[in-house]
């Protein structure tokens, strides 16, 4: 559906399924992501979107976060931050 490069230089994709669900009749959506620090390909399933960034952002309920360590997020309450500083 979309993609783009992240900060590291990395391809991010977002995919839908071709058909429906048979169980949930819905569509079926997901983020393909390479870890920076690891090189690891993960396909991480996203709520319905068109935007990769935004799917991306979902992993973390869209908080402002200053750092973002695998499932740690970093957050100085003191300042918005429209995405991660860092992301490892």
């Amino acid at each position: 559906i979309d993609k783009a490069i992240d900060d590291y230089g990395k391809p991010m994709k977002l995919f839908r399924t071709k058909d429906r669900d048979t169980l949930i009749n819905e569509w079926l959506y997901y983020l393909y992501v390479i870890d920076p620090s690891t090189d690891r390909e993960y396909y991480i399933s996203a709520p319905p979107s068109y935007d990769v960034h935004w799917a991306k952002a979902s992993t973390f309920n869209h908080e402002k976060i200053q750092y973002r360590h695998g499932d740690v997020g970093l957050l100085n309450l003191e300042n918005q931050y429209e995405r991660p500083i860092i992301e490892t």
